[in-house]
């Protein structure tokens, strides 16, 4: 069980920060995929029947190459099972 967050590669990026956010609250960091290899993240953390918005930050050796929310923001989710 879990939502997967699926997106497309970003030139020159050598991993991504994944994040979450409920309604208008915050965006929380869910984890870190150190590779370009993957460009799937699953979030097993979620409840059942919360929508969440999700987006994801591309960098490269530690340092931001995309801004959160730009990238993919609020791409809605909800796990229903």
């Amino acid at each position: 069980d879990g939502v997967y967050v699926d997106f497309d590669p970003v030139e020159g990026a050598s991993g991504y920060y994944v994040y979450r956010k409920v309604g208008n609250g915050s965006w929380t960091r869910l984890g870190t995929i150190r590779t370009t290899r993957s460009h799937t993240y699953l979030d097993v953390s979620d409840k059942k029947g919360v929508t969440y918005k999700y987006t994801v930050k591309a960098y490269h050796n530690g340092a931001s190459i995309s801004s959160v929310g730009s990238y993919h923001s609020g791409i809605s989710c909800k796990d229903v099972y």
